[in-house]
């Protein structure tokens, strides 16, 4: 496989239960893939999406959020267009301002968050970035901070 090619391919959304989605790799997508799980950069219908190809079962799969879906407005059983390339670029979360200062009052609390994976410190700092409310935006990084400085006992 080259470096930056890019595969394009139609898929049917599937879903094992009613909690995820995913689309199976073709055959000659996951051959060239080295049939094992890559970092890639994808297209759902046009929304970008990184993440991991993985094997569940004997086929290779990429999951598909829900907010893609909603923002391709597809379900289960429909047929997205995919386009995915190998993502060979650092995964790196911005930090808020905001959030940053209060990682920096323990240093510790940083050190922590840089040890999570680039998906769970996605997940924290999504999750504060979505908070409608600066009330609930503070409780969420005080959550977050606290997860953190259990994490390091």
């Amino acid at each position: 496989m080259e470096p930056d090619q890019t595969f394009e391919f139609y898929a049917t959304v599937m879903s094992p239960d009613a909690h995820g989605a995913f689309v199976e790799i073709p055959a000659e997508i996951a051959s060239a893939l080295g049939n094992q799980r890559v970092k890639v950069f994808a297209w759902f219908d046009s929304v970008p999406y990184r993440g991991s190809v993985v094997r569940m079962g004997g086929s290779l799969i990429l999951g598909v959020r829900k907010d893609i879906l909603l923002k391709n407005e597809k379900k289960i059983g429909d047929t997205l267009l995919v386009k995915l390339k190998r993502d060979s670029e650092p995964r790196i979360v911005e930090i808020p301002n905001d959030v940053k200062v209060e990682l920096e009052q323990q240093p510790e609390t940083m050190t922590s968050f840089n040890k999570l994976s680039y998906t769970h410190q996605k997940e924290w700092i999504n999750s504060i970035l979505e908070a409608k409310r600066p009330e609930t935006r503070q409780q969420r990084v005080k959550k977050m901070i606290k997860f953190l400085s259990e994490k390091m006992i």
